[in-house]
């Protein structure tokens, strides 16, 4: 297998050549991404075509982390990209990168340039900037993702049950962590309502460091984690982010943020199941906020952004998880 670095990624590029889906005259530049790229290596390589200049991203996974060695994950865990990222092409086009071509042999995907010169969220949220604008159009998508995927085979996704089981225990694992060390009791009464919900593809790492803001619409990639199961963790997971990684004098636009998504959310989805599960779904919410919350605070997450009061944000992580405190009254609990 081939590991792309600075030096070599011209070479590959033009050994591939011949088994791509464009032509090209010739590279006009190429530039390694190193902003918020913490698991895998990507590379930015512009083309000079016939019918003007083209962008493309490689995007390559290794047999372990790229900011943290010790941890190892399978090289393979592209092919799994790839497969997912075909499967929202048809949900939801145009909102996740597009498959150009995919070297298996590798581990090396090849994607259009989805951030088109866009914003990336997580800097947008340090610097007070929360675009509650974006929050409408978000939830719509999220939920046109849940709702079309609602009942979905393992096939489809992980392969099986057993192989999915594996992804929910790594990927989802390591954000019930910290719930888990601290509110034991309540995060495993909460887990066994979670499992008896309708699952979903859920996608996994709604995370901002993979969102890209282009006026009132969003766009985003990274789906290796995507799994099948309880669809109230990407939400949930998502607003963590929105809470946690901004200035105080931005947490009620972030709190617009959350009340507007939770709004379209929950309208959307609610045209695939009843009255009465999505009002579970909602509970189901807090509660993931709750857990998530936690997890951004104690938990193994790289992304580097605002200190939050830990004392305070524990506070109201236990008063989520516990049922005390929604989404929907947080907004007096913070800004008072």
């Amino acid at each position: 297998m081939i590991i792309l670095t600075p030096k070599n990624v011209k070479n590959y590029v033009n050994h591939k050549h011949h088994e791509l889906p464009f032509t090209f005259q010739r590279i006009t530049a190429i530039e390694e991404i190193t902003e918020e790229t913490y698991v895998n290596w990507i590379f930015r390589i512009a083309f000079k075509t016939a019918t003007g200049p083209l962008v493309v991203y490689l995007r390559q996974s290794r047999n372990f982390v790229k900011k943290k060695p010790e941890y190892k994950l399978p090289a393979e865990r592209i092919a799994y990209e790839e497969k997912i990222l075909g499967t929202l092409q048809q949900l939801v086009p145009g909102v996740v990168p597009e498959v150009l071509y995919f070297d298996g042999t590798n581990n090396i995907l090849w994607l259009a340039d989805i951030k088109q010169g866009c914003p990336l969220l997580v800097k947008e949220l340090v610097a007070g900037q929360v675009h509650p604008e974006t929050a409408g159009y978000f939830g719509k998508i999220v939920a046109t993702i849940h709702g079309n995927t609602f009942g979905i085979k393992h096939n489809a996704v992980r392969g099986s049950a057993s192989l999915n089981k594996v992804a929910v225990n790594f990927h989802l694992g390591m954000r019930l962590a910290p719930a888990l060390k601290m509110f034991p009791h309540e995060t495993k009464k909460f887990l066994k309502e979670s499992h008896t919900a309708p699952t979903c593809l859920v996608l996994g790492d709604l995370a901002s460091k993979n969102i890209f803001v282009d006026g009132s619409k969003i766009r985003f990639l990274d789906l290796e984690r995507s799994f099948i199961g309880d669809p109230a963790f990407d939400p949930a997971f998502l607003f963590c982010h929105f809470l946690l990684e901004v200035p105080p004098r931005s947490l009620s636009q972030s709190i617009i943020f959350v009340k507007r998504f939770t709004a379209s959310y929950l309208r959307t989805v609610g045209k695939y199941f009843s009255k009465a599960k999505v009002t579970q779904l909602e509970k189901r919410m807090d509660k993931f906020l709750g857990i998530t919350i936690l997890y951004r605070i104690y938990g193994f997450y790289l992304v580097v952004g605002i200190s939050p009061d830990k004392e305070r944000w524990t506070e109201i992580a236990k008063s989520l998880l516990v049922g005390s405190l929604t989404i929907n009254k947080l907004s007096s609990k913070l800004l008072n």
